[in-house]
């Protein structure tokens, strides 16, 4: 299931009308529950973008919890920093239709466009993990919009916040959208991770990742349910 690509817009059209979670989402939301992941133990770095908002946020029809923190990993000026980040999916949450990711690159420039950059894996309880590539360029951009080379190309992906940073440059928030696989959704989602592989995939330390929030669109009849 590795390499699994969101550039299938008739597809994902038509999965994501299925999980509630087209433009009319909102009408719906009673067909489905919102679950923010608690990325606070994870968040490592401080973003020079002091007007995006702290908290709990709805952006189009998704909630996300941001804190003051972002989780960005490794680049060339950071080499310390993580390669990735698990986070364990809580058992209310775990009949997963879609995880909704707020993502984007750090030290981002053209000569990455078109390359994997990283992956996110959504692990399922019975052992599978499906994989979804990060593309420059295509489902996932800088965070700087000077560092784009235009809009995503990626049915998937879509930008949800646009203001200015500290020095008045135009920053943005992207939002992806994984849809879950029918095959091993049943089996309920154990834990979102999302790598950085630009070292073995773009010969680069750069680009690093940036998240700042993670959503995970469950049916409400796992409400209440065990592990």
């Amino acid at each position: 299931m590795r390499g699994v690509s969101l550039a299938r817009a008739g597809l994902l059209a038509l999965a994501l009308a299925a999980c509630g979670l087209g433009p009319s989402a909102a009408r719906a939301a009673p067909r489905t529950v919102q679950t923010q992941l608690d990325l606070s133990a994870s968040a490592n770095f401080i973003m020079p973008t002091a007007g995006v908002p702290v908290g709990t946020v709805t952006w189009g029809d998704t909630t996300y919890r941001l804190d003051a923190r972002v989780f960005h990993t490794r680049d060339a000026a950071l080499g310390w920093y993580p390669d990735q980040v698990s986070l364990p999916v809580p058992s209310d949450a775990r009949s997963a239709l879609a995880v909704q990711i707020l993502v984007n690159l750090d030290a981002m420039s053209a000569d990455f466009s078109g390359e994997k950059v990283g992956e996110v894996g959504l692990t399922w309880q019975n052992g599978a993990e499906q994989t979804v590539d990060l593309v420059a360029g295509s489902n996932v951009r800088g965070w700087l919009l000077s560092d784009s080379n235009g809009p995503l190309q990626d049915a998937g992906s879509h930008e949800v916040y646009r203001g200015q940073d500290v020095y008045g440059r135009t920053a943005v928030i992207d939002s992806l959208t994984l849809v879950a696989d029918p095959s091993v959704r049943d089996f309920g989602l154990a834990k979102v991770t999302i790598r950085d592989t630009s070292f073995d995939t773009a010969d680069s330390l750069d680009p690093g990742l940036v998240v700042r929030g993670v959503t995970v669109i469950s049916s409400p009849r796992a409400s209440g349910s065990g592990d």
